[in-house]
């Protein structure tokens, strides 16, 4: 991630992409599989960065910015 804005949420785009795999765990291999592309695929994941950062802009402190990143991330690719 080459911008300065963007490395001051790496830890927690981390912690989206962790979360977006532990929820998309299951003995279904169709579903592991699609799990696996989410995460490998990538991508840009603008929404959820997006999130982040307005997370940090508005001094959010919390931790449910992890959870609605990874849910828009979610409905993006459904």
């Amino acid at each position: 991630m080459p911008h300065d804005f963007v490395q001051s949420v790496v830890d927690d785009f981390s912690e989206v992409d962790k979360l977006i795999y532990e929820s998309l765990s299951s003995r279904i291999p169709l579903v592991k599989q699609i799990a696996g592309y989410l995460i490998e695929a990538g991508g840009k994941r603008l929404r959820p960065l997006l999130v982040l950062l307005c997370a940090k802009a508005c001094g959010y402190e919390g931790r449910d910015h992890i959870k609605l990143a990874a849910v828009i991330e979610f409905l993006h690719t459904a």
